[in-house]
């Protein structure tokens, strides 16, 4: 007969249990994987993202030197426009005191 004794049925446990075990042990590393797949794809977005924002900040970044640099071309052109408007006043001005005084 097959189970002659207790061995035998020891021997058939054990076999069982090992199936078991490999089977466990299989899922569980595809588990494994599949979450290390989930996680390489979450950072792949994370980066993406990131770098999305990088972009946008440099973008930003650079208009706002631009808008400086013009800025700072428009105060030059003013304060030059008042210095015109200014010091030929302040000329005339002094002429109509002496032409008063010569008078």
């Amino acid at each position: 007969m097959f189970l002659e004794n207790s061995r035998d049925i020891l021997n058939l446990v054990s076999a069982f249990a090992v199936v078991w075990l490999t089977v466990f042990l299989c899922w569980l590393l595809y588990y494994l994987v599949m979450l290390s797949i989930t996680a390489c794809s979450a950072v792949k977005e994370i980066r993406d993202r990131v770098r999305a924002v990088e972009e946008g900040i440099k973008v930003i970044r650079e208009r706002f030197e631009q808008a400086i640099s013009s800025l700072s071309f428009i105060s030059d052109g003013v304060i030059k426009l008042i210095k015109y408007f200014v010091e030929p006043s302040a000329g005339s001005e002094e002429r109509e005191r002496s032409k008063k005084k010569s008078k």
